[in-house]
């Protein structure tokens, strides 16, 4: 049962991160250098600001929050109080955080959404229903438009996975010897949450992809 878990859990977390970078790849494409970045303020506000929720519960100092300057968005902080977990939480804040905030806009917006994430493949041909339900509504459309920028936002920069890859790996090692000494209990119910979160953020995902390609296409070939 852990192995599995393990596994769907990585599995779908790649396929998200990879999710992410096509939107972003697709958009730059779309838009010019500038008017790219103006329009996805949104998106990269939710991830700078997720980042810094994740310094405040692990006990790091925030220095300096910059949403717009040369060295592109970023938040400065100080060395977490929490050992190793405080890193990865830090680096990794805006997946939780970006797929919380959209839920939450969901339900702001009076967007219903799906009952149920318990099957990927489902998503596919659920969504085709839940968008013909809804697109021609304006808190849809609106929906769609920060789907798309927070989407493109989610991955963690290269920044994040360098100051999280020590930390990664000491817990990951930490965890693998709880499997192996009979104490996989312990952390099976939170594999699960996070399977849960990420599911979700896959259907963010359909949506920002689906209404993304054809306006890409348009734009290239017409």
């Amino acid at each position: 049962m852990f192995d599995n878990s393990i596994i769907d859990f990585f599995v779908l977390l790649a396929f998200l991160l990879v999710l992410s970078f096509i939107l972003e790849f697709i958009w730059f494409k779309i838009f010019a250098s500038r008017n790219y970045q103006l329009w996805l303020f949104p998106g990269v506000m939710v991830h700078e600001f997720s980042h810094a929720i994740g310094c405040l519960l692990v006990g790091s100092k925030i220095e300096e929050i910059s949403l717009f300057s040369q060295k592109g968005s970023y938040v400065k902080h100080r060395k977490p109080k929490i050992p190793f977990i405080g890193n990865i939480v830090i680096s990794f804040a805006p997946i939780v955080g970006g797929i919380a905030f959209l839920w939450c806009l969901a339900e702001f917006l009076g967007i219903e959404l799906l009952s149920s994430f318990d099957n990927v493949l489902d998503l596919a041909s659920d969504f085709w229903v839940f968008s013909l339900e809804n697109y021609r509504e304006w808190n849809f459309l609106v929906f769609v438009y920060l789907v798309i920028s927070v989407l493109i936002s989610l991955a963690p920069s290269k920044q994040d996975f360098k100051n999280s890859f020590i930390s990664l790996l000491v817990v990951f090692g930490f965890f693998f010897l709880l499997f192996k000494l009979g104490y996989f209990g312990l952390i099976e119910n939170s594999i699960s949450y996070a399977i849960d979160i990420i599911t979700m953020g896959l259907f963010f995902g359909l949506i920002a992809l689906v209404i993304s390609l054809p306006i890409y296409i348009i734009k290239r070939f017409f």
